[in-house]
């Protein structure tokens, strides 16, 4: 087990919302190294908008630890994060398909992980409800640190 320096991670993964630039699209772009871990990222650049938005799907997947799968309304999520209804629901399915397709490859040295942050999503459009699977090593990196490289991890 490794561990980095969280805040310093997250701010290189999400580094703070540069004011609606256009997002460039990174291939495989080195955002992070120590000393035992490199951390590559290939997808659409993330900012703070969509950290937010990403810790609140980790917390709702925390509540559910044997669950795959984690539900939440567009309205309730729009709430989480502190925005409102009319005319945000775009902009979220937006900041959710840019974490589905936010690749990361940590290599510690030993091994290496590549695996997105979100692994899918469904929305209903009927119901405005969400599905969404978090990977959980992913999670546990970028919430705490803490690389858990080929532990097994708890059921």
């Amino acid at each position: 087990m490794s561990a980095v320096d969280a805040e310093s991670f997250r701010l290189a993964l999400f580094p703070l919302d540069d004011g609606g630039m256009a997002r460039p699209r990174l291939e495989r772009r080195q955002i992070y190294r120590t000393d035992d871990i490199a951390v590559l990222y290939t997808g659409q650049r993330l900012d703070s908008s969509d950290l937010g938005v990403y810790l609140q799907l980790v917390q709702l997947a925390d509540r559910r630890p044997k669950q795959e799968e984690t539900k939440v309304s567009t309205l309730q999520l729009l709430e989480m994060t502190g925005r409102r209804y009319a005319g945000q629901a775009e902009w979220l399915d937006d900041t959710i398909n840019r974490l589905c397709g936010a690749l990361m490859e940590i290599r510690d040295g030993e091994l290496r992980y590549s695996g997105v942050l979100l692994k899918g999503s469904f929305l209903d459009q009927k119901t405005g409800m969400y599905t969404v699977s978090v990977d959980i090593r992913l999670a546990i990196f970028v919430t705490t640190g803490l690389w858990l490289g080929a532990m097994r991890l708890p059921e």
